[in-house]
Parts: structure tokens; C-alpha cells; sequence
């Protein structure tokens, strides 16, 4: 899409922002589950430069098989915390255009499920307006564990079973593809 390296330009200044909301991650997910979703990826751009200042990375679907619309973020269901995309010094300014967007385009479906956002979202801690009809429920956290310096030091700070399960999957992966390759990430 012609959007990708804006995408990837602003989500590398973008501090908060998870794996999940890549472009990368999006692109793959429209690609393996777009069937019956109409995409709805929202662009906010700053007023004086007409730079990409946010994106609301969106789709509707027929909520559970039901005749009800949804409005949900690209990812729902197979991401870890997903949202809005947006610089930090931007981020108000961009959840409350984000709001009046719902508020004005509310007829093309029923209902918003934004799920999967962290504690620590512009969504959970800037309030909608009072004509957003709106309710949080908080969902299951997102877990995460802290990583020690080397492969060996995690694998020897896991239990057995969980050592086990790896060496099965490191075998099934091989056999299974002609190539693999494991490379390091850094942070």
C-alpha cells in the first residue's frame, strides 16, 4: 500500500507503540484474515505541515456471525495491546479527533469494540464525550516477561515441561521447512 513508509516512519517515533501495530504486522493480518472486513485505516495528519501525526488502524465485521456491525482494530484477536498509532506530543490532539470520528460516522455500524488496549492508552485515559455512549471493561494483561542476556540463561530459568515443549517445536519447525533461520533482535 502506498502508505507503508509513512506508516513505518511515524511508528518509529512512536515510543509506546507495540509490534503489533506495525505496518508489517497489519499488512499480514488484512492479508490472512480480510475475508467479509471493510478496512477502515484512518490517517491524522498535523494541520500546519500535513505530516502523518497518527493512524487508527481500523476494520468492521459482523459482530460473532450476528447481523450487528463492528468497528475493531486491524489485529483484534490474534495481537497482543493494539490502539491508536500517534507522535506522544500529538497523541491528545489525536484521540479527540479520533472521537469526533466516531461520533459522525457512528451509521456504518453498531457498535465499536475496541479491545485489547494497554492500561496505559489515550483511549483509557482520555474520556470520550458525554454523546459517546461508552463503557470499559478491562480484558485480560497482556504478559510479558523480562529477558535475561542469553538463550541459555532462559532456557535454564524455565521448567522442565516448558524446556521440553521448545526442543519438540525447534524439532517439528525443522522438519517441517527445508530452511530455518533464527537471527537476534535487538532492542
Amino acid at each position: 500500500m502506498r502508505i507503508a513508509a509513512e506508516w513505518q516512519s511515524l511508528q518509529e517515533r512512536c515510543p509506546d507503540s507495540t509490534p503489533f501495530q506495525t505496518w508489517e504486522w497489519n499488512s499480514l493480518w488484512v492479508k490472512h484474515f480480510h475475508k467479509r472486513k471493510q478496512l477502515r485505516v484512518l490517517l491524522f495528519r498535523c494541520e500546519k505541515t500535513n505530516a502523518l501525526c497518527g493512524i487508527a488502524p481500523l476494520y468492521i465485521d459482523w459482530h460473532r456471525g450476528s447481523p450487528i456491525k463492528s468497528l475493531k482494530w486491524l489485529g483484534t484477536g490474534v495481537s497482543d495491546y493494539l490502539g491508536l498509532i500517534a507522535l506522544p506530543q500529538e497523541m491528545e490532539a489525536v484521540t479527540h479527533a479520533f472521537y469526533h470520528y466516531l461520533s459522525h460516522t457512528y451509521r456504518h455500524w453498531h457498535i465499536t469494540d475496541l479491545q485489547q488496549l494497554p492500561p496505559c492508552a489515550s483511549l483509557v485515559q482520555i474520556k470520550p464525550p458525554l454523546y459517546l455512549e461508552s463503557q470499559y471493561i478491562a480484558c485480560e494483561p497482556c504478559p510479558k516477561i523480562a529477558l535475561p542476556e542469553t538463550w541459555e540463561s532462559l532456557i535454564t530459568s524455565l521448567g522442565k515441561k516448558m524446556r521440553s515443549n521448545l526442543g519438540y517445536y525447534d524439532r517439528l519447525i525443522r522438519r517441517t521447512f527445508t530452511r530455518v533461520e533464527f537471527s537476534l533482535a535487538d532492542a
